[in-house]
């Protein structure tokens, strides 16, 4: 009775699947992968940023650390949204960041 239950959870999970590949496209499969994508690059575009940032001094140094800022607000931003959840955001990533993670105040 038990394996016949998780056969079914098991079946109905792939329906559901399938029911929204199919609803939902290669779109949908396309936005994912974007997303997914975008979150890896933006990380890695903070990271340089803020090393152009800590070798920079004076006023250059708070105009990058302003970019900074704007590109972790951004960040943080579309991580909060539900729909970037459900579109595969790594877990290899920060949720959100700070920007003391950074740059050294």
């Amino acid at each position: 009775m038990k394996n016949f239950i998780i056969g079914i959870c098991v079946a109905l999970g792939i329906l559901a699947l399938a029911v929204c590949y199919f609803a939902f496209g290669r779109q949908y499969a396309n936005s994912c992968i974007q997303n997914y994508e975008w979150f890896y690059n933006q990380y890695e575009a903070i990271k340089s940023t803020s090393v152009k940032a800590k070798l920079s001094e004076g006023s250059e140094r708070t105009a990058i650390i302003m970019v900074l800022n704007d590109m972790i607000a951004e960040y943080n931003s579309r991580s909060k949204m539900t729909v970037t959840r459900v579109m595969w955001k790594s877990d290899s990533l920060p949720y959100q960041i700070d920007i003391k993670d950074f740059i050294e105040e």
